[in-house]
């Protein structure tokens, strides 16, 4: 290994704690054990920090930056949603419905930490088959990401009517 490679290793190593610190109840540590998802709930958490700290969010460093509350639905990071996935990644029978089920990733920033409308989603057969424990090599685990602009949280199916 060279020298960046271990220095940086150290960096994310000191940093994982931090994000789950400062992302309270919103990231679950048990959701992202694995390498790979690291780097979005990085993003995630900052970018929930600038729209939710502040007395008032009016006092929220996203409203005093943009003048404006943030746009976007808010999500718990590794929820599952239902969303339209990119036309480019699947082609889907006409039978088919339109929607997929995939795990919440983040927002799609654009230049100037503006939000472009777009959410991250991960389908979730790219957990398919995968070691999901902690323990897991990141290598193993890889997400191919949709950037999509319709996403919804899934509804309840009442089993029984309650009293």
């Amino acid at each position: 290994m060279s020298g960046d490679t271990i220095n940086s290793d150290k960096i994310c190593s000191r940093a994982c704690p931090d994000i789950i610190k400062m992302s309270g109840d919103t990231i679950n540590s048990d959701k992202i054990c694995f390498p790979s998802l690291w780097p979005f709930a990085a993003v995630y958490c900052a970018l929930l920090h600038n729209i939710t700290f502040g007395d008032t969010p009016q006092q929220s460093p996203w409203f005093r930056k943009f003048a404006e509350e943030f746009q976007g639905k808010l999500f718990p990071f590794g929820c599952g949603v239902w969303f339209l996935p990119a036309p480019a990644k699947s082609v889907p029978d006409k039978a088919a419905p339109n929607m997929s089920y995939g795990i919440f990733l983040g927002y799609r920033m654009a230049p100037g930490c503006r939000w472009g409308g777009q959410y991250v989603i991960c389908n979730l057969s790219d957990f398919a088959n995968k070691r999901l424990n902690v323990h897991a090599p990141g290598q193993e685990h890889r997400v191919w990401p949709h950037f999509t602009e319709q996403v919804f949280l899934p509804k309840k199916f009442p089993v029984k009517t309650e009293i």
